[in-house]
């Protein structure tokens, strides 16, 4: 994913891979284009550059770092004039040319960036960054096993590389091994300090507090209010917990349930079960236990799957789900989920949902879910009868706001065409350390 015009809208490997050759090369060039650099003037030291190359279009520290800038400025075409004039003078510099093809990478060209990369190791199996770009390459174009193979053959010629073992604990995160990811970043740091306050705190927290509010709005019922809290311990190895205790306002009645959940993420594989338990609850599930997988089928392309068991005061309930969702690059997601729920009168409603997700960052997150049901009820004679069609959309986000803080948004709105409409508001509150 290339940067648009900001340094947090690029994933973890690649603001690495660029920090570390941008920065030394800018001090080169003058202690002024430094200062605006590390203060995130990337504008303003462009501008400056820009000037500097027309009154000395020789300099060639000066046309490296104006490279840089234009690339991180989202000028492509431009950065690869620059590239190109540059090796016509060095056409064999391993950095140079990595650079160039990272610049390929960000404008889509990834088979390209690939192929250079692929040129650069044959030729330099030490130069970390060109296992980097190789990585990211093919991540972007949708292959991430390819790419971890990528890394992990750079690891085996570079194994004390900081931005290798980033770039592998990036990619331990969005497997779900969150304690593997821990540990390759505390080697990482131990290599370079200095990536620790580079690095999204998300990658290595052992625990993440989370408290939000959701205010509900059910027309012709009136107003809903749900409060919850979470934990979740995220330790060494494959495995993580959540613990959650939830508090509820509807119909007058204030109710609190307390759940817990473990997750394994297994190669391939990740597996998660859960129970939850209101033992008196009116509205609520008095008890409850589901039990979930995730399947990375082929590169790009992930199944899904659970079951769940509510029992409430009137009865119990029965929830099947299903889901086909498919990676686009390394930022965006799209997918399909079925679902099936049988009431506690027998009756079963089934729900499509269409997803979308932007992951700029491992905190970092959008979704949109358009989703459309069907409202079953049982009839005396035991038939299954349509009554009524629910449509409705949701919009969720994490957004960072200051290191190791965050919150969460939600937003969603549902109708069926019979009987009610909700429209709900909730806002969390996101700590990790």
């Amino acid at each position: 994913m290339p940067p648009e015009r900001s340094r947090r809208r690029t994933p973890v490997p690649a603001a690495l891979a660029l920090f570390l050759v941008l920065i030394p090369a800018a001090a080169a060039a003058g202690g002024t284009i430094d200062d605006l650099l590390a203060a995130g003037q990337v504008r303003e030291a462009r501008d400056l550059l820009e000037q500097r190359y027309r009154d000395d279009p020789s300099g060639s520290r000066t046309t490296e770092v104006l490279a840089r800038v234009r690339a991180w400025t989202g000028d492509y075409p431009g950065a690869l004039r620059l590239y190109d004039t540059i090796l016509l003078e060095r056409p064999r510099d391993p950095e140079i040319r990595v650079e160039r093809a990272r610049v390929l990478a960000w404008s889509g060209r990834y088979r390209e960036a690939e192929r250079e990369a692929l040129d650069v190791v044959g030729t330099d199996p030490g130069f970390d960054q060109a296992w980097v770009l190789l990585a990211d390459a093919r991540l972007w174009e949708g292959d991430p096993e390819g790419a971890r193979g990528a890394a992990q053959e750079g690891m085996s010629r570079v194994p004390e590389s900081p931005a290798l073992l980033a770039w592998m604990a990036a990619s331990d995160y969005r497997r779900g091994r969150v304690g593997d990811a821990r540990d390759r970043l505390s080697q990482a740091v131990a290599l370079e300090p200095s990536l620790r306050e580079r690095i999204d705190p998300a990658l290595y927290s052992l625990f993440v507090v989370e408290s939000r509010f959701v205010y509900e709005d059910v027309s012709p019922l009136g107003p809903w209010r749900d409060m919850a809290l979470s934990l979740d311990w995220r330790p060494r190895g494959p495995w993580a917990a959540r613990g959650e205790m939830e508090r509820i306002d509807r119909f007058g009645l204030e109710e609190l349930s307390v759940a817990g959940s473990v997750t394994r993420a297994a190669g391939d594989w990740r597996l998660v079960g859960s129970v939850r338990g209101a033992p008196n609850a009116e509205i609520l599930p008095r008890w409850g236990v589901s039990a979930g997988a995730s399947w990375t089928a082929s590169p790009g392309w992930r199944v899904e799957g659970g079951a769940q068991r509510n029992r409430y005061r009137s009865g119990s309930t029965m929830r099947l789900d299903a889901g086909l969702l498919r990676t686009w690059g390394a930022v965006w997601e799209t997918g399909y989920r079925l679902t099936w729920t049988r009431d506690v009168f027998g009756a079963g409603d089934v729900t499509q949902t269409l997803t979308g997700s932007w992951i700029p960052s491992p905190f970092a997150a959008l979704r949109l879910d358009l989703f459309r049901g069907s409202d079953v009820t049982r009839s005396a004679a035991g038939a299954d009868i349509t009554t009524d069609i629910t449509t409705g959309l949701a919009l969720a986000g994490r957004v960072p706001v200051a290191r190791g803080w965050g919150l969460r948004l939600s937003a969603a709105a549902t109708a069926q065409k019979r009987s009610y409409e909700r429209r709900s508001l909730g806002l969390g509150v996101v700590h990790l350390f």
